[in-house]
């Protein structure tokens, strides 16, 4: 396992949740919930030293990953994001205990609908704005959201769900139109397929 890569790229990754909770940050300040503002800028501040602290850590070395790496960082960003992103509810008074905040992110980030509170409207606009944004980031998808902070050089080395994840190679499990007859590797010609 690269550790040091798994850290690099959740320290990218909760550097960006701290940037995307700054749409919410304006409108709670426009609405003067000072409350919210708050809890948004406590947040980005533990998110922005948190993801530096790991960026720092995880900055030499090998950045290469495969498929466990790759499993790991959404995993536990997911987790991560969970955690950080439920303070701004928590630190606001809005949703008084932690737990209940977490749930509510966390049912945000995998868009199940569920909810503890009863009155959602209640929250001021800003918090309303993260909740609904939780859910948008959810929507599309966190897989997909963590792969797209992930540079581009790793996510080629990440194939999750690629024969080497499944522990398979091509000579024993080639799709039909994949590769030459009697070849070891895929085609790079032309297929009927």
């Amino acid at each position: 396992m690269n550790g040091r890569a798994v850290r690099y790229f959740i320290g990218h990754i909760l550097r960006w949740e701290a940037i995307l909770m700054l749409p919410a940050l304006i409108i709670a300040i426009v609405d003067k919930t000072w409350g919210a503002v708050n809890g948004f800028l406590i947040t980005m501040l533990a998110l922005l030293l948190f993801s530096s602290l790991l960026l720092f850590i995880g900055q030499k070395g090998d950045h290469s990953m495969q498929a466990r790496e790759g499993f790991v960082i959404v995993g536990l960003s997911w987790v991560l994001m969970s955690l950080f992103g439920a303070l701004p509810f928590a630190i606001s008074g809005q949703i008084p205990r932690y737990v209940d905040a977490v749930f509510e992110t966390a049912s945000g980030f995998t868009t199940t609908g569920a909810s503890i509170l009863t009155n959602i409207e209640g929250l001021c606009r800003g918090l309303l704005f993260w909740r609904s944004f939780t859910h948008w980031i959810g929507g599309m998808g966190v897989l997909v959201f963590v792969m797209a902070i992930i540079p581009l050089a790793a996510a080629k080395a990440c194939t999750s769900s690629g024969p080497r994840a499944r522990g398979r190679t091509w000579a024993r499990c080639p799709p039909p139109c994949a590769r030459p007859p009697g070849s070891s590797t895929p085609s790079t010609s032309a297929s009927p397929c």
